[in-house]
């Protein structure tokens, strides 16, 4: 055999293997990235939620004259909820975590707020618990519009004062 026909040889075994083989295209790709993820501030929000809204005025809900005592609801506006979408939202979910066992229920919400449009979130007694003082209350809100959701956010109003009596 001629150096010529084992050249070519060589050559046709070399470019069976290279065909063979993958290319040296890529199908996937992998990086580690890093990923960080901040709540806004509540100017910066989409739906922006401020324990503004409380005036330090008691959440009661009785009254007493003399020695005469009566059911009396008196809930107070604890939370401020402003919506700074471009659409106007719906508060689908509003609930409140605070003080011992079920002392506190959301009594009042915006339904629906305009485009920076702003409204106030009401907290009662339940009347299940015989509790007076003041503690932190955390109120939790959900709202959708059109094309955008919000699930979950959340606010704590501090030293929010109480006296509720059980019914």
């Amino acid at each position: 055999m001629t150096v010529l026909k084992r050249l070519g040889v060589v050559l046709l075994v070399v470019g069976a293997l290279i065909l063979a083989a993958q290319s040296s295209g890529f199908t996937t790709s992998a990086a580690d990235r890093g990923v960080n993820v901040n709540a806004a501030a509540p100017e910066n929000a989409f739906l922006g939620l401020h324990d503004d809204g409380y005036a330090g005025e008691e959440i009661r809900n009785y009254e007493c004259v003399w020695f005469f005592c009566y059911t009396d609801e008196q809930p107070q506006e604890v939370v401020t909820v402003h919506n700074q979408f471009d659409q106007n939202v719906t508060v689908t979910e509003a609930t409140v975590d605070g003080g011992t066992g079920d002392l506190f229920e959301v009594r009042s919400t915006p339904e629906t707020l305009a485009p920076d449009g702003s409204d106030t979130i009401e907290l009662g007694c339940t009347g299940d618990v015989e509790e007076s003082g003041q503690t932190d209350v955390t109120v939790r809100v959900s709202a959708e519009g059109d094309s955008v959701a919000v699930d979950g956010a959340a606010v704590t109003a501090e030293n929010v004062q109480y006296d509720c009596r059980s019914n």
